[in-house]
């Protein structure tokens, strides 16, 4: 390098080498964040008789005076059951629920409240149930909470009772 032998490079790289060095450290450091982030929207779970026959969600979410259409496709939800233990060892398989669920992907979604007006179809487009609820978004920290949040989500759950946040 021409210029290393010159008092002022080596400065300005000794400088840069401390900055960097500090960089790497992390008040945390038991607890790395990735580049895991969270879409905004309102996840919706349909359950009970609601769910039986299901296929897509139509919904009409309002915030600040905007608003958006979006139908979305409902999917049948999974849990887990243990499968037994073997000694130190144990399983789980998933399982059928009995209950639909999906996810209204809003662009622009902030955590001021929003209204949805959801109707829940069957496949050949018949309504199952409609009704209306105002949620407010929160934070969601896809990395924990000393990672910074990510975009703002809410639950509704829709039942035989009606439409609840969740």
């Amino acid at each position: 390098m021409p210029f290393a032998d010159t008092p002022l490079p080596r400065a300005a790289l000794l400088a840069l080498a401390v900055v960097v060095a500090a960089g790497c450290g992390s008040s945390s450091p038991t607890h790395t964040c990735t580049l895991v982030g969270t879409m905004p929207g309102v996840g919706v779970r349909v359950t009970g008789t609601a769910a039986t026959g299901a296929a897509e969600v139509q919904a009409r979410a309002c915030q600040q005076g905007s608003c958006q259409d979006v139908t979305v496709r409902l999917m049948p939800s999974r849990g887990t059951s243990s499968s037994g233990c073997d000694g130190d060892m144990c399983s789980a398989v998933t399982t059928p629920l009995p209950e639909r669920n999906g996810f209204i992907d809003l662009t622009g979604l902030t955590t001021a409240p929003v209204r949805l007006s959801l109707t829940v179809r069957d496949a050949a487009g018949g309504t199952i149930t409609a009704g209306e609820i105002t949620v407010t978004p929160g934070g969601t920290y896809p990395n924990g909470p000393n990672c910074g949040v990510g975009s703002p989500q809410a639950q509704v759950l829709v039942a035989d009772g009606g439409i609840t946040a969740a």
